[in-house]
């Protein structure tokens, strides 16, 4: 963790080689102000100084986009047809496991 002077948070660094080796690596990318950045990050040319969300790429893992339409606006088709949506593999209304005294 590394401590912000005069703010009361933390941040912690999560290196790309830590994150690619994630079972499994999601981003959230909200509203038109990113449309531009994740068009490049996506379809743009390498550039990870710029745009270190380009050297995510899990070795043994899922990696996943969570995109509102506003940010995905300038994306190619073709794009998003080469990273389509994960299946649904179980209806959400199951994830959720009791707590031992739950009685629901």
């Amino acid at each position: 963790n590394v401590e912000v002077p005069g703010q009361d948070v933390s941040r912690m660094t999560l290196t790309a080689l830590f994150m690619n080796r994630a079972a499994v690596v999601a981003f959230l990318v909200a509203g038109a102000a990113k449309a531009t950045v994740l068009r490049d990050v996506l379809e743009g040319p390498q550039d990870p100084s710029r745009l270190p969300a380009q050297l995510i790429r899990p070795t043994g893992g899922e990696l996943h986009w969570l995109v509102d339409r506003a940010a995905v606006s300038l994306v190619s088709h073709e794009t998003m047809e080469r990273h389509p949506p994960p299946a649904r593999r179980r209806p959400v209304s199951q994830l959720r496991q009791p707590f031992s005294g739950d009685k629901s």
